[in-house]
């Protein structure tokens, strides 16, 4: 098969993967509500639960979703070839990939007892830190954005070692 005839049967999957199943899914199953706060908003405590901006969020999506597909792709093609090795990568993207890593985000948005133990637990490891080791204290506040450039070193490192 001419390879860019391969290409273009991929696209049109991936398309069709996008536009028509994850959006029907989306719209029929999870039904997300673009009102309600996520974790990172109700819960911020500069750790585990900080808000980020969509660049950093599709990093973070991408990175999950590639990880499957380059690596479980060429061990399917070396053992059935290069066709069953294709289909998992466009497949196994939305119908497996896509939904578990979608899914577990919006489910996280109806887990308040478990974010809540989770912060619980995590004062709890702070508070024996602090007494095992009352001399170091290395809290650094949640700033407004992330730190980047001289001057928020600058500010980061004024409050470490003020």
């Amino acid at each position: 098969m001419n390879a860019i005839l391969t290409l273009v049967i991929a696209g049109v999957g991936l398309g069709v993967g996008y536009f028509y199943y994850a959006k029907n899914i989306n719209k029929n199953v999870f039904q997300p509500d673009d009102q309600k706060a996520t974790p990172a908003k109700m819960y911020m405590d500069g750790v585990d639960f900080t808000p980020a901006g969509k660049n950093v969020l599709f990093g973070y999506q991408f990175k999950s979703i590639a990880a499957l597909g380059p690596i479980g792709g060429p061990i399917v093609a070396a053992q059935w070839g290069w066709l069953p090795g294709l289909l998992w990568i466009i497949f196994g993207t939305f119908f497996i990939g896509w939904v578990q890593d979608y899914a577990s985000i919006i489910v996280a948005q109806d887990a308040p007892d478990f974010v809540l133990n989770r912060i619980a637990m995590q004062d709890g490891y702070m508070e024996e830190i602090w007494r095992s080791f009352p001399d170091v204290r290395a809290t650094v506040p949640l700033f407004e954005t992330e730190v980047r450039g001289v001057e928020m070193l600058r500010r980061t490192a004024s409050h470490l070692f003020a």
